[in-house]
């Protein structure tokens, strides 16, 4: 989905990203963490098309690649790259960006109109998305008429209009309270489930950079961490699968119905061998089966308590 090679960033002599290396599948949920100044903001916008990487270093010619869904972005022209994220990028701000002089259908319509979709189709299509995000009865208000979360979610479902590949989010729960933060979070997980999107999210926010399926930990321009916590998931559940079968087998079984052939066929054998040395003639006829009897409960008994 995206691959990112060797992505450098300098402004004048002040390096910014230091030779970053990634590659992000259909489907993740990204975080990248880091201290201010580690560079997140600047390989997000980068990888969002927003800005370029560097060409030249202090003393060399710099050769990066960017691959965003099999397309060699770094290779369009600007006409060619402005109607590529209008396609296939959507993104979310820490503040929402809203134009303040129109309803939010009007907002959420704008990257549809900007691609040049039929009214109609768009608005539908926009009223499916808010009513999506719970925001069905917001439609025609305007932003200054929104909650903080509510903007938000309006401007979700903006970058969700064009049915995006890929959504690029900077710090989107930052302006949020608490219980707003929460919501948004789920949100993305649910987007995820529901259209197979990728997320890539810078966050200062633990609760949401623990949820991601992975963790990208940045540190003066380069990346130093990199958690696949959905792995990290898996093998816990794996391990506790294998510690509760290994408690399951430790627990001896009782079979009870191998123990009673067992008694019965010690008592027969006993009854048949004594009819056969002590008994009469008739007392050797039946002790003889009774000791066929006896010998096959044991053996058959013997046989299912070790299963």
């Amino acid at each position: 989905m995206i691959i990112a090679k060797n992505i450098h960033k300098y402004y004048g002599d002040l390096e910014v990203l230091k030779g970053v290396d990634l590659h992000i599948k259909q489907g993740e949920i990204v975080a990248i963490v880091g201290p201010s100044g580690a560079g997140k903001t600047t390989l997000l916008q980068i990888l969002g098309t927003l800005d370029k990487p560097s060409t030249k270093g202090l003393n060399s010619i710099i050769k990066s690649k960017l691959e965003l869904n099999r397309q060699d972005v770094l290779n369009l022209n600007d006409r060619g790259l402005s109607k590529f994220r209008n396609e296939h990028i959507g993104f979310i701000f820490q503040f929402h960006q809203l134009l303040p002089e129109f309803t939010a259908l009007e907002n959420v319509c704008i990257p549809a109109f900007i691609a040049n979709r039929p009214k109609k189709e768009v608005e539908i299509e926009a009223k499916k998305i808010l009513d999506f995000l719970g925001l069905s009865h917001r439609v025609d208000h305007k932003p200054n008429e929104l909650s903080g979360g509510e903007q938000q979610r309006v401007a979700v479902a903006r970058a969700l209009i064009n049915n995006p590949k890929v959504i690029f989010a900077d710090e989107p729960s930052g302006n949020l309270d608490t219980a707003s933060a929460k919501n948004l979070h789920e949100l993305f997980f649910s987007l995820r489930d529901e259209f197979n999107q990728t997320f890539v999210i810078v966050t200062h926010n633990t609760e949401l950079a623990n949820m991601a399926d992975r963790k990208l930990e940045m540190l003066d321009g380069v990346i130093i961490a990199d958690e696949s916590l959905a792995v990290h998931e898996n093998n816990e559940h794996l391990e506790q699968e294998f510690e509760q079968d290994l408690i399951t087998k430790k627990k001896p079984k009782v079979n009870t119905k191998s123990i009673f052939k067992i008694i019965g066929g010690i008592a027969a054998l006993v009854a048949g061998i004594i009819g056969v040395i002590f008994g009469s003639k008739l007392s050797l006829i039946t002790g003889i089966p009774l000791c066929i009897l006896g010998a096959y409960n044991l053996f058959s008994g013997f046989t299912n308590l070790k299963r």
